[in-house]
């Protein structure tokens, strides 16, 4: 399989949209290769991407890994949180005193709004906006990276067959992508899956994760 062809197949696999109007059979592939081609840049040439197209709609590990992934998410939960903000510290020896003294704080270790990553150059902290005077009594303005405000949670509750399941992950963001949502951040708690995106796409975001869920429960 050329790199062209993986790359239809992904596009494909991915917007929902396109793949009932194949399904249904009211689609050109004409039409369609040419849309492809246009708008995502493809390498490749009008009769290739027609064959990939029909390929794909023959190919039953597609057919099958779309079905596995919408039955895995059957009984998914979402629950949402607004006006959260998010702190980015470099990361190193000094930062982990005042972590300490941030989440032994009695404030904060119950707060359920309170996130914490660390990757291996930076740590975010996430938590709710209201508190922000009080975050910055404890994290020294001059190690403060960057602070973003104005975000919102969105909280997936996975079945363990959804988190065991290939695929499950990239379906939910391209669906968030698909509505024209940046997601901000991405925190993967098993059984959680809980993506930030800002206040105002929460909404859209909600919708396009409910729809992929309850297609899934209605299928």
């Amino acid at each position: 399989m050329t790199n062209a062809t993986r790359e239809i197949w992904d596009i494909l696999s991915n917007d929902v949209s396109i793949r009932k109007d194949i399904a249904r059979g009211i689609i050109n592939n004409r039409a369609l290769a040419k849309y492809l081609i246009k708008h995502h840049h493809l390498q490749i040439s009008l009769d290739g991407a027609i064959s990939s197209i029909r390929r794909f709609e023959k190919d039953q590990h597609v057919i099958d890994d779309f079905t596995t992934v919408k039955d895995a998410l059957k009984g998914a939960k979402i629950s949402t949180r607004t006006n959260i903000a998010c702190i980015t510290v470099s990361e190193n020896s000094e930062n982990a005193k005042y972590l300490a003294q941030f989440i032994t704080d009695p404030f904060f270790m119950h707060n359920e709004a309170v996130r914490i990553t660390k990757g291996e150059q930076t740590m975010k902290i996430l938590f709710s906006q209201s508190d922000l005077d009080r975050v910055k009594k404890i994290i020294p303005q001059t190690m403060i990276q960057s602070l973003e405000t104005d975000l919102a949670e969105l909280n997936i509750l996975l079945t363990p067959k959804a988190y065991t399941t290939k695929g499950v992950y990239a379906r939910i963001g391209n669906e968030i992508a698909n509505y024209g949502i940046n997601i901000n951040e991405v925190i993967t708690v098993v059984p959680e899956l809980i993506v930030f995106i800002k206040n105002k796409d929460l909404i859209k975001a909600h919708q396009a994760v409910f729809s992929l869920i309850t297609s899934a429960v209605e299928s």
